[in-house]
């Protein structure tokens, strides 16, 4: 018998259970080899982040996509970033301290996610965003409620609620 670990992947083109994922998706939203991000790494203050990008240097604007609690860049390309992409935008999706491919640095203690919940079903309700959204004032800030989606929305027409209503925001605010 073989005990030796299977290495565990570095990248997401390498994680079959991401390419499992998919199948919950719309077939549009679906990666490819040929449509996957390309897939970087950066060392900041010691950590080592890992980004998916669809570089387009001649794109009006850039769009970074962060995601929320209990997920990561690569759900924020699926849903966003590939579909913004082919819309000529150039897209940058991270994963934050802690989560996805990001690792931190030793001896650090990755952001604590107590208290936050996850929910399933209904829309979340959009009072909980505002004490949020209300403290950006140095940016433009514009709330759309999506029809039928929830949190992290899979089943359209929210995904494509999602991408029209960023690329109308990044349009009107880079006019």
């Amino acid at each position: 018998m073989n005990t030796t670990p299977t290495p565990t992947p570095t990248h997401y083109r390498d994680q079959q259970a991401g390419r499992d994922l998919q199948r919950f998706l719309p077939e549009r939203l679906r990666l490819t080899d040929a449509t996957a991000p390309e897939e970087e790494f950066r060392d900041w203050r010691g950590h080592r982040v890992h980004l998916d990008r669809y570089r387009n240097p001649d794109a009006k604007a850039k769009v970074v996509l962060h995601h929320g609690v209990g997920t990561k860049g690569r759900q924020m390309s699926l849903i966003l970033g590939a579909p913004l992409a082919q819309r000529g935008f150039e897209t940058v999706a991270r994963d934050d301290l802690g989560y996805g491919l990001t690792r931190v640095k030793p001896g650090t203690t990755p952001p604590t996610t107590a208290g936050a919940t996850s929910r399933r079903g209904p829309p979340d309700p959009h009072h909980l965003s505002v004490p949020v959204l209300s403290r950006i004032t140095k940016v433009p800030v514009h709330s759309v409620m999506l029809d039928n989606a929830g949190h992290y929305p899979l089943e359209d027409p929210g995904p494509r609620q999602m991408e029209g209503a960023v690329a109308d925001f990044v349009a009107r605010n880079t006019a």
